[in-house]
C-alpha cells in the first residue's frame, strides 16, 4: 500500500509543491483507490488501471462523459453521499463496459438525465437508496440500458406507485429489488405487467403504506402479483390489523411464494383486544401459494388459534421463523418433527393444541407465560419436551401431551409438590433426563396410585434450587428420587446445560 499523489503536482528534488492544481491524496492498494471524504470536487487523476474507486463523501457535483474516460477497467465505483447535489449527465458511464457495481446511495436530490446509465452493459448491482427518487425511476427508461442488472436497491425513496416499465421484461437477470421505506400505497394487477414472468429471489416491500388502503379496494384491484413468483417476499410493517392482511392474501391467491415474511402489529399481545390473533381464515388466501417458510417474527401473537396454519400445506422445517422475535423452527405439516415456540408471549394453549402432528419429536415451549397446559392433543412420538421458565403450578395433562418423551424440562416454574416428580417418573416409561430444578418445593405427598417402575431408564434428575434440602433424598421414603439407588444414574443439584438437539 502506498500514497498516490496526482501527476499534476510539481516535484522539486524530494518534496511535492502543493500548488493549486494538486488534489488531496488517495490511498492506493493494488488496483483499488480509496478517496473517500477527501474534499474532491471532481474525479481525481489516478492510474488508468484502477478497478475499484471509492469517492463517497466528497463534493462532486457532476459526472459527465469525460469524468471517467481514463478508467476503462473500472469494475466498482462508489459515489455515495456527496455533500452537494449530484447530477449524472447523459453518457456519464459510456466507457464503463466492465463496471459491475455502482453505488449512488444517499445522494439527496440525485438528478439523472435520461441516458445517465448508458454504457453500463454489464452492471449487476445498482444502489440508489435514500436519493428522494420518485416513481419515474422505475416507470421511465433510466434503467433500460442495464441488460444484466441483478440487484436494485431503492431503499428509502419517495416512490408512491409501483409501475415498472415494460423494458424490465428484457432484464432477464433482474431478481432482487429493495423497496423498503418508500410510500407505496397501492398497486393493482395491471401495474406490474413489466415484472410479469419474473421469479424474484427477493422483493422487499417493508415499511410502505400498502394496507392503509381500505381492504375492499384489493378486490377491485385484482392480483397485483399475477404472473410473478417469489423466493422471498417481505411485506413487513405495512398493515394495521388482521382483517387487512387477510384481504390482501386473498387478493394474491395463487401467487407462488417460497418464503413469506410479515412482521408487524398482528396479534393482541397481552392486553390489546382490538387487534385479534390470526385465525384459520387469516392465511386462507395462501393455500395455493406453495409457501415453505412463513416468518411471523416481531408480531404480538398471544394465542395460537386452532387450525390457524391449516391452509399452508407445504411448510417445511425452519418455517415460521420467530413469532415475537424468537420462533426458530416451526412446521405444521403432517411430517413436522420440531416445533420451537420458545421465548414468545404464549399464555394459553387452545383445546386440542398440536393436533395432527403425529410425528412430532421435539416440542420447545421454554420461556413463555403458560399457567396450565389446557387440553392438548396427544403426541405419541414426542422425545423432547421443554416447558422451563413458564408459570406452571400443575403438571395436569403433561402425561397426555408427551408421556413417550425421553427428555422433559419443567424447571423454573411454580411447582411446589415433590409428588410431581414421582408422577412423571411413573408415567414416562422412557424418560432418561428430567429437569425439575428452580421450583420451590413445599411438600412431598405421595398418592397410593403412584407406582415407581423398578427398571426405570432415568439417567439424570436435576433438582437444583428446588429447596430439596427439606426432604431426605436417600434410599427409603424418597428412594425413587435417588437414581443412585437403582441404576447408578446422576442426581444433579446444580444446573445442567441445555441438550444438543440431534435430528
Amino acid at each position: 500500500m502506498f500514497i498516490y499523489m496526482p501527476s499534476r503536482c510539481l516535484i522539486n528534488v524530494i518534496f511535492c509543491l502543493q500548488v493549486a492544481t494538486c488534489y488531496r491524496s488517495c490511498i492506493l492498494n493494488g488496483q483499488r483507490a480509496l478517496c473517500s471524504g477527501q474534499w474532491f470536487y471532481q474525479v481525481p487523476a489516478l492510474p488508468p488501471n484502477i478497478t475499484h474507486l471509492f469517492l463517497d463523501r466528497n463534493y462532486i457535483r457532476e459526472l459527465s462523459s469525460a469524468s471517467l474516460e481514463d478508467f476503462a477497467e473500472l469494475q466498482d465505483l462508489d459515489l455515495g453521499n456527496q455533500k452537494v447535489k449530484l447530477v449524472i449527465r447523459n453518457n456519464g458511464f459510456l466507457q464503463q463496459r466492465n463496471m459491475t457495481r455502482l453505488v449512488l446511495g444517499f445522494n439527496i436530490g440525485l438528478q439523472l438525465e435520461p441516458r445517465a446509465f448508458a454504457g453500463l452493459d454489464n452492471l449487476q448491482s445498482l444502489f440508489l437508496d435514500h436519493c428522494r427518487l420518485t416513481d419515474a425511476i422505475l416507470t421511465n427508461s433510466f434503467l433500460q440500458p442495464l441488460r444484466f442488472l441483478e440487484t436494485l436497491d431503492l431503499f428509502g425513496n419517495r416512490i408512491m406507485r409501483l409501475q415498472p416499465g415494460l423494458f424490465f421484461s428484457n432484464l432477464t437477470r433482474f431478481t432482487q429489488l429493495n423497496l423498503k421505506l418508500n410510500q407505496i400505497e397501492k398497486f393493482c394487477e395491471g401495474d406490474l405487467v413489466g415484472f410479469k414472468g419474473k421469479y424474484f429471489q427477493y422483493l422487499n416491500l417493508t415499511s410502505n403504506k400498502l394496507f392503509r388502503t381500505p381492504s375492499e379496494d384489493w378486490f377491485s384491484c385484482g392480483n397485483p402479483f399475477k404472473g410473478i413468483a417469489f423466493n422471498i417476499l417481505d411485506l413487513s410493517y405495512n398493515g394495521l390489523n388482521k382483517k387487512q392482511i387477510t384481504q390482501f392474501f386473498k387478493a394474491i391467491q395463487g401467487t407462488q411464494i417460497a418464503h413469506l415474511k410479515y412482521s408487524g402489529p398482528i396479534g393482541k399481545g397481552f392486553s390489546h383486544e382490538n387487534i385479534p390473533d390470526p385465525d384459520e381464515s387469516t392465511f386462507e388466501g395462501l393455500n395455493r401459494s406453495a409457501i415453505s417458510i412463513l416468518d411471523l417474527s416481531k408480531n404480538f401473537i398471544f394465542c395460537l388459534q386452532k387450525a390457524v396454519f391449516s391452509p399452508l400445506k407445504d411448510i417445511n422445517p425452519n418455517a415460521f421463523d420467530g413469532l415475537q422475535g424468537h420462533l426458530r423452527m416451526l412446521n405444521l405439516s403432517f411430517n413436522l418433527l420440531v416445533l420451537d415456540l420458545s421465548y414468545n408471549h404464549i399464555g394459553v394453549l387452545g383445546d386440542d393444541a398440536f393436533s395432527k402432528l403425529p410425528r412430532l419429536r421435539g416440542l420447545f415451549l421454554t420461556g413463555n407465560s403458560l399457567r396450565g397446559l389446557g387440553l392438548p392433543a396427544m403426541l405419541p412420538n414426542l422425545e423432547y419436551l421443554t416447558l422451563g421458565d413458564n408459570k406452571l403450578s400443575s403438571i395436569y395433562n403433561l402425561i397426555t401431551l408427551g408421556s413417550s418423551s425421553t427428555y422433559v424440562d419443567v424447571s423454573d416454574n411454580r411447582l411446589t409438590d415433590m409428588e410431581d416428580v414421582y408422577v412423571i417418573l411413573t408415567h414416562f416409561k422412557r424418560l432418561q433426563k428430567l429437569f425439575f430444578g428452580g421450583n420451590f418445593i413445599k411438600w412431598c405427598t405421595l398418592s397410593k396410585n403412584i407406582m415407581m417402575p423398578q427398571n426405570n431408564s432415568l439417567e439424570v434428575l436435576d433438582l437444583h434450587d428446588s429447596s430439596h434440602q427439606r426432604f431426605t433424598l436417600r434410599c427409603g421414603h424418597c428412594r425413587a428420587l435417588n437414581p443412585s439407588c437403582s441404576r447408578g444414574a446422576v442426581l444433579l443439584l446444580t444446573l445442567c446445560s441445555d441438550p444438543d438437539w440431534d435430528m
